[in-house]
């Protein structure tokens, strides 16, 4: 018969085995576990144990986040193969959720199964990345090529003729030669710059970046990290401010810049309170500075306007004319601001106005004036070419009104026409009452015969409805739609490094 053994507990086996003693139970200090004699055995066996197992608690997370990160890449593929709009991912999402009630209802995992499809990520932004980086295959810029045409009867009609490679460099000499390569008849293209980047361009002589660099460190430094960003959204929440949180700045979309400075402007309280609590003492001493924060509140205001421009210069059947009308108004009213700001009249600075009203410090009237006047000078000459074609463009869309038989002199270097006809035929449709009889002012061509009025026909077809902007995603969708090509996800997601949220 076996004798009955006592096995006590030996205090260095907390130190050797992370075991401890508690009501005269040895307990792993690792996973709260129990064992049932007191033995070195068992508390050998007991670590082995979970220190194989313990590797998953970190693992597991992570093979989740990665699945689910695999699953958004997928779903967008699908949706730029069918062509629908980057918005759906979020009513695919949605979709998903109302079928999992009734498929999956009997499901012992069920509530797993609808985490895994809240934690899928399909907002519109998110499903636009995904486009982006599936096609990024070779790294070459493409350039999509829109015909549009004005039939005789005016009708217009849009359609793609090619997307063409452009590798290395992208400037306008690439594009031409290009072009040239193709064959196609470049010398009888009416051209002018691609305006809204020409808008882009003068809004970097703005001379403040070393306020935007700063903004910008910032910001990354809030949203880079997923811990640092819950923790600054908790104390938004804490303060009850509405303005959501900050958003990355893009050097390549310039209305991301705008967006970033108007939302770090509602938030710079709680932003100041969140970096006093991280002991970024470099920065809170930046965002006390007043010379800093005038400068600042002059950016919001201007970076603001620009955004304004940039956003009327966009959309669809937009005439050259629109886009002639409003960066003439801007570089107007770039005038008044200049005498406002030397006035100290800051009505159409509230942002400024507000920080000069509160900071005991001189208001810096020259600098700002001098801002103004630089940026005004650099949009009179890159929009200059507008003043060529100003008169041109007034006439084809509005025929009727009292212009100069000199527009004929334009018409006659820019489509080169003969401008003796040209001259006569403006004459005759000025005086041509039956086509007033019948004629919609606003839309007259239609109606005006082209055995009269050849020349300005010609002319009219040319200018009438111009080229506009093009979706930046639109070669991705295309390459998504036709290709037979299967992206390998599981390389596009351990290669972006996903982390796990928190």
């Amino acid at each position: 018969m076996a004798s009955n053994k006592t096995y006590n507990f030996h205090s260095e086996w907390e130190h050797d085995y992370f075991f401890t003693e508690v009501n005269g139970k040895s307990i792993c200090l690792l996973c709260k576990a129990s064992v049932a004699l007191a033995k070195k055995g068992n508390k050998v066996q007991q670590l082995k144990n979970l220190l194989l197992t313990q590797p998953k608690m970190f693992t597991r997370p992570a093979e989740k986040n990665i699945a689910t990160t695999v699953a958004s890449y997928r779903v967008s593929q699908v949706i730029a193969r069918c062509k629908k709009p980057f918005e759906d991912g979020e009513m695919i999402k949605e979709s998903f959720l109302e079928a999992t009630d009734s498929l999956f209802d009997h499901f012992k995992n069920k509530s797993e199964i609808i985490s895994a499809i809240n934690s899928l990520q399909l907002s519109a932004r998110t499903v636009t990345r995904r486009v982006e980086v599936i096609v990024d295959l070779t790294d070459t810029s493409k350039l999509a090529m829109f015909v549009r045409m004005v039939f005789s009867d005016f009708e217009v009609k849009e359609e793609l003729v090619k997307i063409i490679p452009l590798k290395g460099h992208t400037r306008g000499e690439d594009i031409y030669s290009k072009l040239f390569v193709e064959r196609i008849p470049v010398s009888k293209f009416f051209s002018y710059h691609c305006i809204i980047h020409q808008q882009a361009l003068c809004a970097k002589f703005l001379n403040m970046n070393d306020v935007m660099k700063t903004v910008i460190k910032i910001v990354n430094k809030i949203r880079a990290h997923a811990l640092q960003r819950i923790l600054f959204r908790e104390l938004i929440e804490e303060l009850e401010i509405q303005h959501g949180e900050l958003p990355f700045h893009t050097e390549v979309r310039w209305l991301s810049k705008g967006k970033v400075l108007y939302r770090f402007n509602q938030l710079l309280p709680a932003i100041l309170t969140f970096l006093k609590e991280r002991n970024e003492e470099t920065f809170v001493g930046i965002l006390k500075d007043l010379n800093w924060l005038q400068d600042f509140a002059f950016l919001v205001d201007i970076t603001e306007k620009l955004n304004d421009l940039n956003l009327k210069l966009q959309g669809k059947d937009k005439h050259i004319l629109e886009m002639i009308s409003e960066v003439k108004a801007f570089s107007e009213k770039l005038t008044l601001w200049e005498k406002n700001v030397m006035r100290e009249e800051l009505k159409h600075f509230p942002t400024l106005n507000k920080q000069i009203e509160t900071a005991e410090i001189p208001y810096e009237r020259e600098r700002f004036f001098k801002i103004i006047t630089s940026l005004k000078e650099e949009f009179e000459k890159r929009f200059s070419d507008f003043k060529r074609i100003e008169l041109v463009c007034q006439f084809v869309l509005f025929p009727l009104s009292n212009i100069n038989v000199e527009v004929s002199a334009l018409i006659e270097k820019e489509f080169h026409k003969d401008p003796s006809s040209v001259e006569l035929e403006l004459i005759s449709l000025r005086n041509d009452l039956a086509v007033k009889s019948v004629a919609d002012p606003i839309n007259l061509w239609p109606v005006v015969p082209n055995e009269k009025y050849p020349h300005l026909i010609s002319v009219a077809q040319q200018k009438e409805y111009r080229t506009r902007l093009t979706d930046d995603h639109l070669d991705s969708c295309i390459r998504l739609g036709v290709t037979n090509y299967s992206p390998d996800f599981k390389k596009i997601v351990d290669e972006s490094e996903c982390q796990v949220s928190h």
